[in-house]
């Protein structure tokens, strides 16, 4: 009899890890895609609302800028998945040239899309 409840016991565990495990899945999520960025520059300096393109994104998108200065804000999907609009605020310093952007949903990372950054207007003195 002692046999038969252990029996049980480890039966009804095994059923819990099984069940416990089950509940991490969820439905193979499609990868997000980015296809364009518009506007594709803004200058040393400036603020800048930018769409980003493409498909599957999702709510929370983090927007990744490599290798400038620029930090990323309000970034937000709308329109169905298919577009984020984040706001750019290029540094006064930020080196002009082409950066790599890319979007991260779902810990999945899109492929790149280039901004360029151009020099900024001269401040009279």
């Amino acid at each position: 009899m002692a046999q038969r409840k252990l029996r049980i016991y480890w039966f009804m565990a095994l059923l819990l890890v099984v069940f416990v495990a089950g509940c991490g899945l969820r439905e193979k999520v499609p990868p997000p895609r980015l296809s364009s960025i518009s506007p594709n520059t803004g200058a040393q300096g400036q603020t800048v609302v930018v769409t980003l393109t493409g498909t599957d994104f999702v709510w929370d998108p983090t927007v990744n800028v490599g290798g400038a200065q620029i930090t990323v804000s309000d970034a937000g999907v709308e329109s169905g998945g298919t577009r984020i609009t984040a706001t750019f605020a290029i540094a006064e310093n930020a080196l002009p040239g082409p950066v790599n952007v890319s979007v991260t949903c779902w810990g999945i990372t899109t492929q790149q899309v280039t901004f360029t950054i151009v020099p900024g207007e001269q401040r009279r003195r």
